[in-house]
């Protein structure tokens, strides 16, 4: 016969009254600091379900990455067609240009999200951080 050992921890925000099921069951305990109690196996900061506040952290965070991100692209596309503009090149060299500064602006722009992102989850992962 398998045993299954589980610690009970607080689930922030549980309130009194929290009659309410909590994932198709009731909460075995409900704290007298307004917490729920749940049977749920402990795990490290980060890795439980995650709460309203960092969930709109998350959301504000991709979307300062996404908006940096276009920025950038928007700027390095402009440098490298901006001699085409200035300028009368021939076709081929516009060609060239605008394709160089398309996929130049694409790269960055990614490294740019990406960049944004991770630091935020490192952000989160430190003490004191997030």
């Amino acid at each position: 016969m398998a045993v299954s050992v589980t610690a009970q921890r607080v689930i922030p925000g549980g309130g009194v009254g929290a009659d309410r099921s909590f994932g198709g069951r009731k909460p075995a305990v409900v704290a007298a600091g307004g917490g729920r109690w749940c049977d749920a196996p402990l795990m490290e900061k980060g890795s439980g379900p995650r709460d309203q506040r960092e969930r709109d952290a998350v959301t504000v965070e991709i979307g300062y990455a996404l908006a940096s991100a276009a920025f950038l692209g928007v700027v390095v596309f402009v440098v490298f067609v901006g001699p085409a503009m200035v300028w009368h090149l021939p076709r081929w060299a516009e060609g060239v240009l605008v394709v160089a500064g398309a996929v130049t602006a694409g790269v960055l722009a990614v490294v740019r999200v990406v960049h944004v992102l991770r630091r935020h989850a490192r952000a989160v992962g430190r003490p004191g951080g997030g």
